[in-house]
């Protein structure tokens, strides 16, 4: 039997392909995500960054396109689909994971926008105020309130967001070009336009875990071709997104192993621009990790706390849970854990688009655990190798998919035994 049937009670499921990308491309237009684009242009030339995540990008549009066609039918949730791959146990396993991810995505923005911001502007207020606790609160709440309609609040929410954003990023460019030359800088820096594999896995790990989202969304949508028109625009937006990003490092400094940002501030006209910019993506950051998390909420909490209430409750838990125990853990370990989890998900839902499209067959329980397996070994392992080695984004992943191709490929070897027997 199904935990829950999520799409049954669906509401707001005639989005169009600009309402769906603007959902999309507002929420990736934030510090914490672009920052793949800041480590390259600080570990690699910047023709070679350019060069990566163009290929990178390119990867990300055909596991997003495997990921939304196999949610289309009876529009799946992320949830929905972990059941068909995982089974019913599975499915309650992932929802807690889910909910994990949402708070160190809850973590990371708010700390990262209530920690810059504190940064730039001297409060007039008693010395014994903590101003980052502060600004936390003001987003944490902000971001509860504007979320209790659910998508509705979120399409609303995009609409707006999503140009002010664009304005702003663009803003915090063209400010700081006007007081120096980072653009000719990072041009001048080197010729080169190689590519490295550590690279393409830098941008597929950032990205892999938002991207197992995309079906949770994508269930809005009014139609099949909505939905590819959506997702070509939001991959082409995103591409030139992350290639505009590729500029900040001449103006942000990334801390590989801490997450550390360093912001150099060219101007007070910069400095506006970007402290918007920051306001508004925390917010909308946490709007949207509300809504992709309440799939999990609506298979472990009772149905009396199901609907409007659920995205209060998991608002006010995220900012509480914040406030109360934000310095007691590593923030940017967290988000390792968590993000390699949604990351190894999303690989293991591609995988199982994959099979599926060569066998047209339902998933016996022999095949859902061995897809369990590959997800919970592959996520232990980086769970390894985050504490014991930092996050090596190039090793992380591509252990993910090794451990995952393998317990794939023995399951195409069992089915075909079982046929040959």
């Amino acid at each position: 039997m199904k935990p829950a049937a999520i799409h049954q009670n669906l509401t707001d499921a005639n989005q169009s392909s600009w309402q769906m990308a603007f959902i999309q491309l507002a929420g990736i237009i934030n510090l914490p995500y672009l920052s793949s684009s800041i480590l390259l242009t600080q570990r690699y030339s910047f023709y070679s960054a350019l060069v990566t995540v163009i290929i990178g990008n390119l990867i990300l549009w055909i596991i997003r396109f495997g990921l939304v066609k196999i949610s289309f039918n009876k529009r799946k949730s992320t949830l929905d689909i972990t059941h068909d791959c995982f089974g019913r146990i599975g499915a309650y396993i992932i929802s807690f994971a889910l909910l994990l991810d949402a708070l160190a995505w809850f973590f990371i923005h708010t700390s990262v926008a209530s920690n810059l911001l504190a940064s730039f502007f001297n409060f007039r207020s008693f010395s014994e105020t903590n101003h980052f606790i502060q600004l936390s609160i003001i987003i944490g709440v902000t971001s509860t309130a504007l979320c209790m309609e659910g998508m509705k609040s979120l399409r609303i929410l995009a609409s707006v967001a999503f140009p002010l954003l664009l304005i702003t990023f663009v803003g915090t460019l063209m400010s700081a070009s006007s007081s120096t030359t980072p653009y000719v800088d990072a041009i001048s820096k080197d010729l080169g336009g190689s590519f490295s594999l550590g690279g393409i896995s830098l941008v597929l790990s950032s990205s892999l875990g938002s991207t197992v989202d995309l079906p949770t969304f994508f269930r809005h949508r009014r139609s099949w071709q909505d939905s590819i028109n959506a997702l070509t625009i939001f991959q082409v937006a995103s591409l030139l997104i992350g290639i505009g990003a590729l500029f900040l490092a001449q103006m942000i400094h990334v801390g590989l192993e801490s997450g550390e940002y360093e912001v150099k501030i060219f101007s007070d006209q910069q400095k506006y621009f970007l402290s918007i910019f920051l306001f508004i993506s925390a917010i909308y950051a946490n709007v949207y990790n509300v809504y992709s998390s309440s799939v999990g909420w609506e298979v472990v909490a009772p149905k009396s706390l199901v609907g409007r209430k659920e995205y209060m409750i998991i608002g006010l838990a995220l900012t509480i849970f914040f406030i109360s125990f934000y310095n007691m853990f590593s923030l940017h370990g967290l988000l390792d854990i968590a993000d390699s989890s949604m990351m190894n998900l999303c690989i293991v839902l591609f995988c199982f688009f994959l099979t599926c499209k060569i066998a047209y067959k339902s998933r016996n329980v022999k095949e859902k655990c061995l897809y369990l397996l590959a997800w919970l070994i592959a996520s232990a392992f980086n769970m390894l190798q985050v504490f014991h080695y930092g996050f090596i984004s190039t090793y992380v992943l591509l252990t993910s998919i090794s451990i995952i191709v393998f317990f794939s490929f023995m399951n195409a070897l069992l089915e075909k035994n079982k046929k040959c027997s």
